[in-house]
């Protein structure tokens, strides 16, 4: 019969060492988030942020997914990155504005590439760095982000283009108490290889202005 041996109590490792499993006192095994869901990925140096980054945190309207112009956040997956994008979270804070309702939906595009170029996925693409999670330390990303400025697709969205239904905007008037944040939370149901682009947008352009925020993690292929 098999025999799961373990340790009772609260011990402290360093990084490499063989180590047995720790069991509560009624010998059951113990399991429990140190830190946090995205704590090792996060002490690893592998997660990223992109935040919206317009002048006086004034936000950007969402634009209509037939626009060449995705504005506040696009994240490009190079072709050699040699990393997938595993995305964490993308929220949005309204700043300003009364919204129209539409959903919040994810675009995609392949064949992306790494440059742009006539005829690439891109003419002009207004590059930022993202943000390491370990702030202060960590690897740099791999990953092009825009998290301010304008990007130019070679061709509009078309409903082909749609990825994934994030979330709605309701009817908001000025009578009416605005949300202060929707977040979508992907818990791994995804990840980008390298050569693709993805964007938000929405069934109609937003007209009410939002401040943006991608997390992912980075993860080698």
């Amino acid at each position: 019969m098999a025999v799961l041996y373990g340790h009772t109590g609260r011990v402290l490792y360093n990084d490499g060492v063989d180590a047995p499993a720790r069991l509560s006192r009624h010998g059951a095994l113990f399991t429990q988030d140190v830190g946090g869901k995205y704590a090792d990925a996060v002490d690893d140096g592998r997660v990223f942020i992109s935040a919206d980054r317009t002048a006086a945190l004034a936000g950007v309207a969402i634009p209509v997914y037939t626009s060449v112009t995705p504005v506040g956040n696009v994240i490009w997956n190079p072709a050699g990155s040699g990393v997938k994008i595993r995305p964490i979270s993308f929220s949005i804070a309204q700043v300003s504005g009364n919204p129209v309702v539409t959903p919040i939906v994810l675009m995609h595009r392949l064949g992306a590439g790494s440059e742009i170029a006539t005829g690439a996925v891109f003419t002009a693409f207004a590059k930022t760095t993202p943000v390491n999670a370990l702030v202060g330390a960590g690897q740099a990303s791999k990953v092009f982000s825009s998290n301010v400025g304008t990007c130019t697709l070679t061709a509009g969205g078309v409903i082909g283009d749609v990825l994934y239904d994030m979330f709605g905007l309701p009817a908001i008037t000025a009578q009416a108490i605005a949300f202060t944040q929707l977040t979508e939370h992907f818990d791994g149901r995804m990840a980008f290889m390298p050569g693709t682009v993805i964007w938000v947008v929405g069934t109609a352009a937003s007209v009410a202005l939002y401040r943006q925020t991608w997390i992912w993690e980075e993860v080698p292929v």
